[in-house]
């Protein structure tokens, strides 16, 4: 089964995993990741975490500035809540979590011109 590692702007579900109630509302700066905004998180995405074996990465608005210009200059054109997938897997790979010979599949649900 796949290990699931989902991405969130602000520690909602990491939140949830460390033990607060998965009713509860996180605030914070979800800056321009409008697509996965939010103060809150679902039974679903817990469950699907906990039963893959997976975790929750948090990515600042800030980095998802930083991958958005990077994969722009290399013409690569998503909408910044879908770039977060990049800057994850980095982390999850310098962690250790993602192994060089791990098989993954990143999905960038959203283009650059949403919302135009």
């Amino acid at each position: 089964m796949p290990r699931l590692h989902l991405v969130e702007p602000i520690p909602r579900l990491a939140a949830v995993l460390g033990g607060a109630p998965v009713t509860g509302r996180f605030p914070g700066d979800t800056g321009r990741l409008h697509s996965i905004a939010g103060h809150t998180t679902t039974v679903q995405a817990h469950h699907a975490v906990t039963l893959s074996g997976g975790t929750a990465v948090v990515v600042s608005p800030e980095s998802a500035e930083e991958w958005f210009a990077r994969l722009c200059g290399r013409g690569h054109v998503w909408e910044r809540s879908s770039v977060t997938v990049f800057a994850a897997h980095e982390r999850l790979r310098a962690e250790g979590t993602i192994r060089a010979s791990d098989h993954t599949v990143l999905v960038a649900t959203s283009h650059f011109f949403k919302g135009l």
